[in-house]
């Protein structure tokens, strides 16, 4: 006899280490009694590869069934048509390849549905037309290759579709015309090469479209126009060369667009005018070589602004000049050899502003004058030599400041004097927070020590730097506090 090993509380059972190949009503109800109020059945890695239609006859009252990591390669019509009270059903992994009719007969109260990881590569027509409940649907990691509009008839209720990492390559304009109340729509790593105008125009009450890691090289004027209540566009890792004044229209409502790693070498003047209620863009790993003065002027909601790792040699003065609210500004990883007087002109709510890994020989002495609230500055990696006296003076909350890999020449302790002799707790490093930390860690006993050891410019920092990063750039206020944001940063 196969050994078994049993959590029955209640109204959960888990069944392991069970090596049954047909599932029928009989296996359950000659090993295991009183199933009559069970609510939860995990069957997962029992090498299922059948299931009897009578299976669950006697399960009235199950509420969540997981069938994960079977070898179901097929289910047959009316197989669950006993579970009116199911909610959820899991079915990761279990080797199915096609989704036939009437397989979910009976699911009128099904929420949640998960086909993820199997081998699907076609949806037949009206094939989830009795889950009328279900809000939503997992498909991701299959092999579909094309979407049937037929197949999503019946889900009216449907708010969550995820599809990403199948092969995908074309989207008919009347696909969703069935799931019009969707909310979030996941297009991740698919074929999809182009975005047509219609492609979404049924879906006027999505609030999140992900198209990251596609091959989308162009996007039809006026492609998200319907999508009036979208607030998170990602177009991370595709092809796109090109942003026009079309692209974006009618997005009043987006907050997070995502258009990093693509190959955009110009975005058009006024292309965001739309977008008033951006909070967070991303165009960081393009191929921008210059920011012109109407580039971003609209955007009056902007806080979190990522230009990293372009081929960027001009900012023209100004540009920046409209972001009234902007917190982070990350331009490292470019070609800039200097900063003007007026590059960051207006940006008094400013925190980070991260220059590393540039080629700025000069700053102007008046460069930060309106940066009255930042908190960190990344210079590293340039190629300054000296650094005017005054250049740090309006930095009233600075917190941190980076200047390791340049070829800095001034006397560490005249500069530190310097800056000290008005009686501001302010250096070339973050004096109360390291100081904090050096004490809650630990790390040094005595803050003297601490100078007379690293009082040579501040080289070996990645540790507290990482812990600053963590405290203050990661940590976003309630508006924007938000995994999808965060994931999004790592990739920086």
């Amino acid at each position: 006899m196969v050994k078994q090993i049993i959590k029955f509380t209640l109204c959960s059972l888990i069944i392991s280490l069970c090596q049954c190949i047909t599932l029928n009503k009989d296996y359950l109800q000659e090993n295991y009694e009183n199933l009559d109020e069970l609510t939860v059945l995990d069957l997962s890695g029992q090498h299922i590869d059948k299931i009897d239609s009578n299976t669950f006859i006697s399960l009235p009252f199950l509420r969540t069934l997981i069938l994960n990591d079977n070898q179901i390669h097929e289910i047959e019509p009316g197989t669950f048509k006993y579970l009116s009270k199911l909610s959820l059903l899991s079915l990761n992994n279990t080797q199915l390849r096609t989704i036939k009719k009437n397989i979910f007969k009976g699911l009128t109260n099904l929420a949640t549905l998960i086909m993820t990881y199997n081998k699907i590569d076609e949806i037949e027509s009206d094939a989830f037309e009795d889950l009328p409940n279900l809000e939503n649907l997992y498909l991701e990691h299959n092999n579909l290759k094309r979407l049937n509009p037929d197949s999503f008839n019946g889900l009216d209720n449907l708010k969550l579709l995820d599809v990403s990492y199948n092969q995908i390559n074309e989207i008919d304009d009347d696909t969703f015309e069935h799931i019009a109340i969707l909310e979030s729509l996941n297009l991740d790593g698919n074929f999809l090469k182009k975005i047509t105008a219609n492609m979404f125009k049924n879906l006027e009450y999505l609030t999140t479209l992900k198209l990251d890691r596609n091959r989308i090289k162009s996007i039809d004027s006026g492609s998200f126009k319907h999508l009036s209540d979208l607030e998170d566009l990602n177009l991370n890792s595709n092809k796109l060369e090109h942003i026009d004044r079309t692209t974006f229209e009618r997005l009043e409502n987006l907050k997070f667009l995502y258009l990093a790693d693509n190959k955009i070498d110009e975005i058009e003047s006024d292309c965001f005018t739309d977008l008033i209620n951006l909070t967070l863009l991303n165009l960081s790993k393009n191929k921008l070589r210059k920011i012109e003065l109407n580039t971003f002027s609209y955007l009056k909601s902007l806080r979190y602004l990522i230009l990293n790792d372009n081929q960027i040699k001009t900012v023209e003065p100004n540009s920046f000049e409209s972001l009234v609210y902007l917190r982070t500004l990350l331009i490292g990883i470019n070609k800039l050899t200097s900063i003007d007087s007026r590059m960051l002109q207006g940006l008094r709510n400013l925190e980070v502003l991260w220059f590393s890994f540039n080629s700025i020989t000069h700053i102007n002495p008046d460069a930060f004058h309106d940066l009255e609230s930042l908190k960190l500055l990344d210079l590293s990696e340039n190629k300054l030599s000296e650094i005017d006296a005054q250049l740090f003076k309006p930095l009233k909350s600075a917190s941190l400041i980076r200047l390791n890999g340049n070829n800095l020449n001034t006397d560490i302790v005249s500069f530190v004097n310097k800056s000290w002799a008005d009686g501001r707790d302010f250096w070339l490093i973050n004096i109360p927070y390291l100081k904090n930390l050096v004490e809650e860690n630990d790390y040094l006993s005595d803050w003297s020590q601490f100078l007379e050891q690293f009082g040579n410019w501040f080289l070996n920092f990645d540790y507290l730097l990482e812990r600053f990063l963590n405290e203050t750039f990661f940590s976003l206020d309630s508006e924007t506090e938000n995994s999808k944001t965060s994931d999004n940063f790592r990739d920086l």
